[in-house]
């Protein structure tokens, strides 16, 4: 039993001693009890160490919480509202003078004062919120003594509003109590809206206002109470607009931008200072304001500068721009501490720049004006070693793009051929576009992870506009079968950059536009008018040409530099471009071919047309084959000596085509003698082939082996 000893500590409730819970069988399996024992929950206060899981702590502060804040802030509330009713009720009944009712609110205001000093030095918070409901009370009594019943003039109440401010003030360095002096501020700019008798007096409320922000951001500077820095900006700005909206006329124009000036002034200082000298790090609510303030100061202007003086807008906005360019720069100087501001810095002058161009300037002139933007800012996102600024030149550059894509690609009547707005204002933006583009090209050593992928998207921008404009420029004052000619050419143009530069995003896009020109080829510039057709020299031929010639110097390219592209590249583009090539010049052979004796055969009078059709059918399929079979000699010959496997393929592939087209086609359709000659021709070019190939049996071999 003394392993179960039972313990009385004097009170109503028998427990369990601490040792002998140790000691029993519940905590060690090894010893039976001798009888059944019964815990009972004990009820004295837990010792430490004990796992037992209690919820006093979050009861208790939750208690607190309600008991201590919410339950002050509601009674303060209250006793306003029970002093309201209180007023209105002996105001209804005249049981008490005007002069007594704001007696009794002074009064009133100052007990609460008094219990709010005395309560500060136990309880600070319950103290502080008696003291904001002492100086509401104060701030009520005040202005029920002129506004209601002209006991006091408004000079008098103004300054005894003052006051009450200034006393919160003091109350809140006193007690360190930021929320007192957010009400002190509160009350404060609600004091002209109080104490307002409808005149215009700009000067006495702008005055008053300055006065009261450097008070109050004099303080916040000293005890770091960022939050009312805010609090101060949005009264001002209310304050602001409020007499705007009411009183602004246009002869008080150099008065309202004074004014707009010198708050924005002030609150930029304060955004210095602390960056400079304060002792805690720019946190988010800073930067909403860095960012807020410049926002609103210029829509004041906006608003002032437009009405009267519009062409000014444009050298304002650049002006501004270039504050913050300066403010910039000299936070970028200071150190690597707190970088975000000087980021913000940036991107609010980029800002400024980049709308600077719509303000002052019409039409092209906008685009222009970002193109240029564009390029300064990435110069100079080098030269500062920002990644900030070269990721707005970036969208600056973008935006340009667009407009060009969209509005300016329309040309007004009566411009001449390339010597017109659009090709102006389309070459001055490639070139700095080009020019930014090469610049990262030539500094990506300096570029991120994240630049180095964006980068391809200049000179596909460059491409992706050159093209554009070249097809604008054609379809609006050239036959259409420059649209081929012109895409091989930039097609071409981008491609070898894209080599130079190592950029396989760009090649992509000159790939493209070579798909671009066979789709236009075959589509629209394949056929000729018979009458007015003129064999080899014509526009079908001069675009074919041009565009195998572009894709013969691209895919020579593509030879020379095979290392330094990928082998996915070596194995689809190569033969891909090869093929095309090919398959342009056969086709181009083949109508040229069809077409000349079709012109010849339209030559002819009704009457020979009708007793030579066949044999005018017969010649063009001799011919045809003839001319295929020539070609697939030529290929050979051009495979075995320059080593070419692709040559040595299509050449078979084709002498393939033209055994089927001849035994089966041929032997159909073509006179006797047309017959004779197609299979001469191709029996003996078939020998020759063979000879070659057993001729050149080795040399083939090793190709073979060498060729990938």
């Amino acid at each position: 039993m003394n392993s179960r000893r039972l313990v009385d500590d004097g009170e109503s409730n028998t427990i369990f001693s601490k040792q002998t819970v140790k000691k029993s069988a519940w905590e060690e399996p090894g010893v039976m009890p001798l009888e059944p024992t019964w815990p009972t929950v004990p009820v004295m206060p837990q010792q430490a160490g004990t796992q037992t899981i209690s919820k006093e702590p979050y009861d208790s502060e939750l208690e607190f919480k309600l008991g201590s804040k919410f339950f002050t802030v509601v009674g303060a509330v209250a006793v306003l509202v029970g002093i309201g009713f209180f007023f209105r009720y002996v105001f209804e009944r005249d049981l008490i003078t005007e002069t007594m009712r704001v007696v009794i609110g002074l009064v009133s205001g100052l007990a609460l004062l008094g219990v709010g000093a005395w309560a500060q030095k136990k309880y600070a918070l319950y103290g502080q919120i008696v003291t904001g409901g002492g100086l509401g009370i104060l701030y009520l009594s005040i202005y029920a003594a002129f506004n209601f019943y002209a006991l006091v003039t408004q000079p008098t109440a103004f300054i005894g509003m003052m006051f009450v401010t200034a006393f919160g003030v003091a109350l809140a360095v006193v007690y360190d109590a930021m929320p007192l002096a957010a009400g002190a501020a509160l009350g404060g700019f609600l004091t002209p809206f109080l104490l307002s008798t409808n005149v215009n007096n700009p000067h006495g409320l702008f005055v008053y206002i300055l006065i009261l922000n450097i008070g109050f951001l004099g303080m916040t500077l000293w005890k770091s109470w960022r939050p009312l820095v805010a609090g101060n900006f949005v009264g001002t700005v209310f304050v602001y607009s409020s007499w705007y909206f009411t009183f602004y006329t246009q002869d008080q124009f150099f008065l309202a931008q004074t004014y707009a000036t010198i708050f924005f002034a002030l609150f930029l200082g304060v955004s210095l200072v602390q960056y400079f000298v304060g002792r805690l790090a720019i946190d988010e609510g800073e930067l909403a304001l860095v960012t807020a303030l410049p926002a609103v100061y210029y829509v004041v202007n906006y608003d002032l500068i437009n009405d009267l003086y519009p062409d000014w807008m444009g050298f304002f906005t650049i002006t501004f721009a270039a504050l913050y360019t300066m403010l910039a720069v000299l936070v970028a100087t200071s150190g690597e501490r707190n970088i975000r501001m000087r980021d913000f810095f940036i991107g609010i002058a980029v800002t400024l720049y980049v709308i600077a161009a719509p303000i002052q300037f019409e039409k092209e002139w906008i685009t222009i004006a970002w193109a240029v933007e564009g390029g300064v800012l990435m110069y100079l996102g080098f030269s500062l070693g920002s990644r900030i600024l070269r990721v707005f030149s970036q969208g600056v550059f973008f935006l340009m793009f667009v407009r060009l894509v969209t509005l300016d690609s329309a040309l007004p009547f009566g411009e001449a051929a390339f010597f017109n707005t659009r090709v102006l204002t389309y070459g001055l933006s490639l070139a700095s576009a080009l020019s930014a583009a090469i610049l990262c090209f030539i500094k990506r050593q300096a570029l991120d992870k994240e630049e180095s992928k964006i980068l391809p998207f200049l000179f596909i921008e460059v491409f992706v506009l050159l093209s554009w404009v070249v097809t604008l420029e054609i379809t609006d004052f050239h036959p259409t079968y420059y649209l081929p000619v012109m895409w091989s050419i930039v097609a071409l143009l981008g491609a070898g950059a894209s080599l130079k530069i190592q950029m396989i995003a760009l090649r992509g896009a000159a790939y493209l536009l070579f798909i671009c020109v066979g789709l236009r080829l075959f589509l629209f510039e394949s056929a000729v008018v018979i009458y007015s057709y003129s064999p080899v020299f014509n526009s079908r031929v001069f675009a074919f040409l041009t565009a195998v010639v572009s894709a013969g110097i691209l895919l020579s390219l593509l030879r020379k530099n095979k290392e330094s592209i990928s082998e996915e590249e070596r194995r689809l583009a190569m033969p891909t471009l090869f093929l095309a090539i090919n398959s342009f010049l056969l086709y181009l052979i083949s109508a040229e071919l069809l077409d000349y004796f079709e012109k010849q055969y339209q030559a002819l009078s009704g009457f020979e047309q009708s007793s030579r059709k066949i044999t005018y059918e017969n010649i063009k399929n001799m011919a045809l084959s003839v001319a295929w079979i020539m070609y697939a000699v030529g290929l050979l010959m051009i495979g075995i000596a320059r080593k070419s496997t692709s040559a040595r393929f299509f050449s078979i592939f084709l002498f393939g085509i033209v055994i089927l087209k001849v035994f089966l086609y041929d032997t159909s359709n073509l006179d006797t003698f047309y017959r004779f000659v197609s299979f001469i021709t191709l029996g003996v070019i078939l020998l020759l082939a063979g000879y070659l190939y057993n001729r050149y049996r080795e040399r083939i071999a090793q190709f073979i082996q060498v060729e990938p």
